[in-house]
């Protein structure tokens, strides 16, 4: 979920903190990125129907774990899914169902292991488990939109004109989106990583860094083989932001380096 390789391009504009430095704050909470969490992490017992409310103790618990510190959450769903993104969710749809069948398998064959790995893999989340949540919320007068499609999207417009501080979330869209200030990797304890849009962009313009995004790949379109963040900052660099500039500028340098190899391997092989 989110751009390939970014959070792991940006580790030296990530700064540890813990919640309490954003005392006073609202945040935007991916609510759907919880939920998966907490699925995830009990995927086992939800199979075994052992646990039907794990997803929402996990919430609870970090509602209380911000709300010690003084920050407010206000909880964003997703809504209906992008039609751009139709192609992709299917395949992610598919592969959840295979490791379904792979879990329920291990299961059956008494490896617990391997079948809580597989069934974490498989985590999809229920309107009934979405109504779970927002009872709680309801309960803990926590406020919660339901975003017209993605939440990441809704979360950086909240944050944009002033509803909410910051973001937490570990979806890394959100900064090719723009938004200002997001905590990831939020733990129980309560502490994460802070990183600044403004530090992530390191001088370039937005633009510029959405298509170093785009180009390192997406959801909306198939990654390019090869192209990871070096590569796409240095085109980006070169030609600009420029769609068709881009993707010129890409295909050169790829065939470029390809054209090097077919050299190579020829006189390898054939050269002596």
């Amino acid at each position: 979920m989110g751009i390939q390789g970014l959070l792991k391009a940006l580790e030296n504009v990530q700064r540890d903190c813990h919640v309490k430095e954003f005392a006073g704050k609202t945040a935007a909470i991916d609510a759907h990125g919880w939920l998966h969490a907490a699925l995830a992490g009990s995927a086992l017992d939800v199979e075994l129907d052992i646990d039907a409310q794990a997803h929402v103790r996990y919430c609870a618990r970090r509602i209380s774990m911000l709300r010690k510190w003084g920050v407010e959450p206000v909880f964003v769903f997703d809504g209906a899914p992008l039609p751009a993104k139709m192609t992709l969710l299917q395949e992610r749809r598919q592969r959840r169902e295979v490791m379904r069948r792979e879990g329920e398998l291990r299961l059956s064959e008494g490896d617990l292991e391997q079948a809580k790995s597989c069934l974490a893999q498989a985590v999809e989340i229920t309107e009934d488990q979405i109504d779970d949540v927002v009872r709680l919320l309801a309960t803990q007068e926590v406020k919660y939109i339901h975003a017209p499609f993605e939440a990441d999207a809704q979360m950086v417009y909240l944050a944009w004109h002033g509803h909410v501080d910051f973001c937490i979330s570990e979806d890394s869209d959100l900064l090719a989106l723009g938004c200002p200030q997001v905590l990831y990797k939020l733990r129980a304890d309560g502490f994460g990583r802070e990183i600044l849009l403004q530090d992530a962009l390191n001088g370039f313009s937005l633009e510029d860094f959405q298509a170093v995004c785009v180009l390192m790949g997406c959801d909306y379109l198939p990654r390019l083989h090869g192209v990871g963040p070096a590569l796409a900052l240095r085109v980006v660099m070169s030609r600009g932001c420029e769609p068709e500039a881009l993707v010129k500028a890409t295909w050169q340098v790829l065939w470029g380096a390809l054209e090097g190899g077919l050299v190579f391997v020829f006189f390898f092989f054939w050269g002596s």
